[in-house]
């Protein structure tokens, strides 16, 4: 799995998100079919930023929102903040917004993120 999650960011750091959400989704099916949490929020959040460059924002926000949902579980501050910031970051400039509208879109996203419920793994539990 961590050759996956490494080889997933390479790509996406080089600028080949496709090549990279294809991981993504491999290693998110793979962490599924063995019932294992290993860098499985990580890979949704990897996922969910090659969803955005890939001109795919609303995909993209609910991989995001999986990922932080995720750390917010796993008690996982730190990665529940890059997870916010990434939400903010990618669809502020993806719509090219002036300060107000990024505004309105930090509260919207929050209340999307407060009102969305659990990811699907953990349903079963």
């Amino acid at each position: 799995m961590k050759i996956i999650h490494g080889l997933a960011q390479t790509l996406t750091e080089l600028h080949y998100y496709q090549e990279s959400l294809n991981y993504t989704l491999k290693g998110i099916n793979i962490c599924n079919s063995i019932e294992s949490l290993y860098l499985y929020a990580e890979l949704h959040l990897l996922t969910g930023k090659n969803l955005v460059h890939l001109q795919q924002p609303e995909e993209g926000l609910h991989y995001i929102k999986q990922s932080k949902n995720i750390f917010s579980l796993q008690k996982n501050e730190e990665f529940v903040q890059i997870a916010e910031h990434e939400m903010e970051k990618h669809f502020a400039l993806h719509m090219n917004m002036d300060k107000k509208d990024r505004d309105c879109l930090k509260i919207s996203i929050f209340f999307s993120i407060v009102s969305s419920p659990l990811p699907s793994i953990f349903q079963i539990l």
